[in-house]
């Protein structure tokens, strides 16, 4: 028996009327041929609550001189030109060598039956197959996918959420525009899906676009999910998002979507938020014990002496550092600042590299231009030089899908919050760890810390960081 082979437009299907499909209107269509050898309506196969593929068989060779094919679709048990239409996928529909032909519908009703056939038309000649039906299922398929923490600053926490569906989000804002409702529920007490729901917060989403003149011109609470392989939409995307977050708190996080009276649950998320603030305040270090803060300032007499202190310290769950420049030589008027904090991650001086401090064992990278505004963005990179090598040898991690550091600060200073598990590609930072870092000018070494006085012959080592707090 030859395999059966199948053309499937998996794209989203647009339901368009029999002429703008390229089919005569139904009154100029002299003949219907219901008895065709040429054309044949298969069963419908992957029916869900919104979407099915429809299947034919459609001899083109045998009928010679076609100008069009596919299928008529409709709510109507007798679907002609008159009453449905013509669904038309993004790639062009071609039967296999077994000259059968497959669509995939999408942006159906659930619950609700309908009616096809398989059509071939040649000049004003419509041959059609028997007609087939099929009842989409009582509700859609919703599944959470993707779920992406991303923290803006320690007060403000989003988390990007992917929703594999059978149903798009353009149907939803269309067809049940006062029926539907995506987010979160979040809080820090409440841990379970009953008691979030009940006594959580909810967050709904709402994305605003603005015109030239500032006005908002249009609101979207989400955006489209696409299959990597075939890029086709196979759901949405859309943020929950948690502000004023309270420091050293455990906050559990519960996506949650409703379709009608349907309603479709994530798994809960937990996370736990920083004990500083990164807010450019500074209060949160002087509630520390002090002892567990590691220290360094500016030597007497050192090379490079913009920078005049920096502190570090951590907890479980994250790094904190701050830092402090010279406001007589830092001058954002006239000249570019660059600054670098530089962190020994696994307290292994055998590994990473880096000449600035005599141990030449940095293996996370956070830079950052310095500017005098509150909120600092800082980027991420891992040696890629030799053991215990020097110059520039850098590689960039990668950090759309989460914000690994939050900066803020003013003209003298600024404290970060980087979390201790950055990436898989690096792993986490081990309970004791080290620290140095470094202020460029226009790109010359202006600050360093630690340092020591310019006529010591042998560089500081980074400074030693224990996770205590």
């Amino acid at each position: 028996m030859k395999k059966l082979r199948f053309f499937s437009a998996i794209a989203l299907t647009v339901m368009v009327s029999c002429e703008e499909a390229g089919i005569l209107p139904p009154d100029q269509i002299d003949e219907v041929i219901t008895e065709s050898t040429v054309v044949a309506t298969l069963a419908p196969t992957e029916v869900t609550g919104g979407t099915a593929v429809l299947n034919g068989f459609t001899d083109l060779k045998a009928a010679e001189g076609y100008d069009t094919f596919g299928f008529i679709v409709s709510m109507d048990p007798n679907p002609t030109l008159a009453n449905g239409w013509v669904p038309t996928g993004r790639n062009p529909m071609a039967p296999g060598d077994d000259n059968r032909i497959s669509l995939k519908l999408t942006e159906l009703m659930t619950g609700t039956k309908y009616y096809y056939k398989t059509f071939i038309k040649t000049g004003n000649i419509l041959q059609v197959g028997e007609v087939k039906s099929f009842t989409t299922n009582d509700k859609y398929f919703v599944t959470f996918k993707e779920l992406t923490p991303r923290i803006i600053n320690s007060s403000v926490y989003q988390l990007f959420i992917a929703v594999e569906s059978d149903v798009t989000p353009w149907l939803l804002t269309h067809s049940f525009p006062d029926n539907y409702a995506w987010g979160i529920y979040y809080s820090t007490t409440a841990s379970t899906r009953e008691s979030l729901v009940k006594d959580g917060t909810f967050y709904k989403p709402v994305r605003q676009f603005y015109n030239s003149d500032g006005e908002i011109s249009e609101t979207y609470d989400y955006s489209s999910y696409y299959d990597q392989e075939t890029m086709d939409i196979i759901g949405w995307r859309y943020v929950g998002l948690i502000e004023d977050m309270q420091p050293a708190s455990t906050y559990y996080v519960l996506p949650y979507v409703r379709i009608g009276s349907h309603e479709y649950f994530g798994d809960i998320q937990s996370f736990s938020t920083p004990r500083i603030i990164t807010d450019g305040n500074f209060a949160d270090w002087d509630k520390l014990d002090a002892s567990k803060v590691a220290q360094a300032v500016c030597a007497n007499g050192a090379t490079f002496t913009a920078l005049r202190k920096i502190k570090a310290c951590a907890d479980k769950d994250f790094v904190y550092v701050y830092l402090e420049w010279d406001p007589d030589r830092v001058d954002f008027n006239n000249y570019f600042y660059n600054c670098g904090i530089c962190i020994n991650s696994d307290n292994n001086t055998a590994t990473g590299g880096c000449d600035f401090w005599r141990d030449r064992c940095i293996d996370i990278l956070f830079e950052s231009d310095i500017y005098p505004y509150n909120y600092y963005s800082l980027s991420p990179y891992r040696w890629a030089g030799g053991t215990n090598g020097g110059g520039w040898h850098w590689e960039y991690l990668d950090n759309s899908s989460n914000e690994y550091a939050t900066a803020c600060g003013d003209q003298t200073r600024f404290e970060v919050c980087i979390p201790r598990v950055l990436s898989d590609q690096v792993g986490k930072i081990s309970d004791s760890f080290s620290v140095g870092v470094y202020l460029t000018k226009e790109w010359d070494t202006y600050g360093l810390l630690p340092n020591t006085y310019s006529t010591d012959s042998t560089p500081a080592a980074t400074m030693p960081v224990k996770a205590e707090l």
